[in-house]
């Protein structure tokens, strides 16, 4: 097996990571005078264009294979950084996140296909719960990494020098992607499977893909939420943007190692147990923090974001088993997609509802429930739940 290529999607994954406002980007735009509403309007406009264009670049990924949408994705990306650091108006604002939106799409699941079919043309699938994981661990680093330095730079007030090394870095991402040798298009495909270019029957899936791309886009949609949240309850919770963005750095640390162990966890009790495992630890972790110590809250910051990457790597290990080469683009952002459209809900419902709760009470409240409802329906039907 040709190691340098995985080594080289590393790089690519570390390096196009390196998002240095993603700790204190909430906390930049109220800088700029945006008030917490108009901030939810901004996230809602990308999920809905995430959520809108998913699926066509899902198509496209499997149409014209991985590598052509994410050099777009990327581009896109750096259009974002250029624009949240000189537009002011929110019209503008508003453009760039959509601009964002279609990057992401173009750029979701393009990691996880490149790893997988690699080792699918080389017979070692069984190990690709270990590969993603040791992926996901580079990339939360850069994660970490980068947050600290942009938490540093903003306490500082050098605002300009955050998007300048998040465009560096990005250029140097889309250079090592140039370089990856793509699979797709040395498998073996099943015409018959393919779909037209406007997904036109893409929903004919089986019931037991069906039920994990739900869970899976459900669990990301509502918890990828009340991370981003997570900022704004520690800031209110009397942290400075310096010492929130130490404690980013320091989650993303224990989330990569929580990514590499989550292979190790699946081989011991497998996937269906750890998912249920830690998601009784998530909604623990939550009950704890609504009685808003800041102790409490950070501890449980920790864990909660620990037990999303686990949940999260396992949910996904299990779909792609499930998926052959011609449709994974595809269904990888459907369940994307389903992401984007709960995350857009998750932010209108607690934008309307923050005008009237406790902002932090409301974000672990939202956590609790969602997560009772996820639970009761995956007990339920976590026995048609079928593994290879």
């Amino acid at each position: 097996m040709k190691i340098s290529n995985l080594k080289k999607i590393m790089v690519f994954g570390f390096l196009g990571n390196f998002f240095f406002e993603r700790s204190i980007w909430m906390i930049f735009l109220q800088a700029k005078g945006l008030s917490m509403y108009e901030i939810s309007i901004l996230q809602m406009a990308l999920n809905i264009t995430m959520f809108l264009f998913e699926v066509p670049s899902g198509i496209l990924s499997d149409k014209f294979g991985r590598k052509p949408p994410a050099f777009l994705g990327i581009s896109f990306s750096i259009i974002y950084l250029i624009g949240m650091l000189y537009l002011n108006e929110f019209f503008y604002l508003v453009i760039v996140f959509i601009v964002y939106g279609i990057g992401i799409s173009l750029l979701s699941g393009v990691d996880q296909s490149l790893i997988y079919e690699q080792l699918d043309y080389y017979g070692k699938q069984e190990i690709y719960h270990k590969t993603i994981g040791f992926y996901n661990a580079i990339s939360i680093a850069a994660l970490a990494v980068s947050a600290l330095v942009g938490g540093w730079l903003a306490e500082n007030k050098y605002w300009e020098l955050i998007f300048y090394f998040g465009v560096l870095f990005q250029l140097m991402s889309l250079l090592f992607l140039y370089f990856i040798k793509d699979f797709y298009k040395l498998l073996p495909h099943n015409n018959k499977a393919k779909k037209s270019f406007f997904g036109i029957g893409i929903l004919r899936v089986d019931g037991k893909v069906l039920f994990i791309i739900c869970i899976l886009g459900i669990f990301q949609g509502v918890f990828s939420s009340v991370v981003l949240y997570y900022q704004k309850v520690l800031d209110y919770a009397g942290v400075s943007i310096f010492y929130i963005s130490i404690l980013y750095s320091l989650s993303f640390v224990f989330s990569s190692f929580s990514s590499v162990m989550s292979g190790f966890v699946s081989e011991k009790i497998g996937e269906v147990k750890a998912v249920l495992l830690f998601s009784l630890l998530l909604l623990f972790s939550f009950f704890l923090s609504l009685s808003l110590n800041i102790g409490l809250l950070i501890v449980t910051f920790f864990v909660v974001l620990i037990c999303y990457e686990i949940i999260d790597t396992s949910l996904g290990v299990i779909l792609n088993h499930m998926l052959t080469p011609e449709i994974r683009g595809t269904y990888l952002s459907i369940t994307n997609s389903l992401c984007a459209f709960v995350m857009t809900a998750s932010f209108m419902i607690i934008g309307i509802l923050s005008r009237y709760f406790e902002f932090s009470s409301l974000i672990f409240s939202y956590g609790i429930i969602t997560i009772l409802l996820y639970l009761s329906v995956f007990f339920i039907y976590k026995k048609k739940i079928v593994f290879s």
